[in-house]
């Protein structure tokens, strides 16, 4: 509300989207973190070492990517496109997977140990 007060609707906007986005990428990254733990079977001692390692490298990697590519966009306008195949293909990919293609991260576990 002390935003709309102070700079307007498109701040406001500008706000709750952020908000509602990394909302959605938090819960992401919980349910990664849940699988992974839980399929490689981490000691319950360690995880909490390894979440924080995670978390940092995740905030490092992102301000990394959005600096490089508000960079390009900013730069070359192009971009915009290039960024939009890449995202279509990886779509299109993950849709048209083959079952073989899948990993069977049980079998990987069994093998290697």
């Amino acid at each position: 509300m002390v935003i709309f007060l102070i700079f307007g609707e498109h701040k406001t906007l500008e706000v709750f989207t952020g908000y509602v986005l990394e909302e959605s990428l938090s819960i992401d990254n919980m349910m990664l973190f849940l699988l992974v733990f839980t399929t490689i079977r981490i000691s319950y001692k360690y995880q909490k070492r390894i979440l924080s390692v995670g978390i940092l490298s995740a905030i490092c990697m992102r301000i990394f990517v959005i600096l490089i590519g508000a960079s390009l966009l900013d730069n070359f306008h192009w971009m915009i496109y290039v960024f939009g195949v890449i995202l279509l293909v990886g779509a299109f990919r993950m849709i048209f997977q083959r079952k073989e293609d899948k990993i069977d991260l049980e079998k990987i576990w069994q093998s290697n140990f």
